[in-house]
Order: C-alpha cells, then structure tokens, then sequence
C-alpha cells in the first residue's frame, strides 16, 4: 500500500524529531483550549507566554537529551517567552529589547559550542 508520507524512506532521528514537534504542538493546543476554558480571573497574567517558553524550551531539551540538533531559534523564542511572561505577571516594564540583544549574543557565543558537540 503507497502512502503520501512514506515513513520509511526517512532516517529514524527525522522521523522522531517530527514526532516531538507534533506532540509540542498537542501541548501547545491543550494548553490554549484550557486557558480559554477556565475563566480569565482565575488566570495569571503572562500564562499563555510562560506556558509557550516552557513547551519551547522543553521540545529542544528532549532534543538535547536524544542527541538531536536542538533549534537555536526556538530556544531563544522560548526564552523570550518566558520572560515576556513574567514581565507581563509582575507588571513591570523590562527593557525587552536590551534583553533581545543580550539573548541574540548569548546565542551566537554558544552556537559554536553545539556545532562542535555535534548536537
């Protein structure tokens, strides 16, 4: 039997890594319909951020720990996130464009590093 999606002529660690970014992705839609569901008093605000960065940020840790390339810009999205999150929580005013640059660095220092790693 042909399949449009023949998963066979794909390498294992591609086929994983699609798996992972389809289960982020059911996180992410569970995590949406449950915030709508429950009424907006009840929510912290920055919820809807934090709970994105932490699915981001967890996705590319499982990468991590399969020995999978990890995405270097979702991981910084995921940070940005989180703390986007957390300034919308405590209501305060974080200078978010210096912290871009700040993680935009960070990035390009260790990026070396991973490619080195292999991972």
């Amino acid at each position: 039997m042909q399949y449009f999606n023949n998963q066979k002529t794909k390498p294992p660690e591609v086929i994983f890594n699609q798996k992972l970014e389809k289960m982020a992705w059911g996180v992410f839609l569970i995590m949406i319909g449950f915030l709508a569901l429950i009424p907006v008093k009840f929510i912290p605000a920055g919820s809807l951020l934090v709970g994105t960065g932490l699915i981001l940020l967890g996705l590319n840790m499982i990468r991590f720990i399969q020995r999978l390339p990890a995405s270097l810009f979702t991981t910084f999205l995921g940070i940005l996130a989180i703390t986007s999150g957390f300034n919308e929580y405590l209501n305060a005013t974080f200078p978010i464009l210096p912290i871009l640059f700040v993680l935009i660095g960070f990035t390009l220092l260790i990026k070396p590093k991973f490619r080195k790693l292999k991972i």
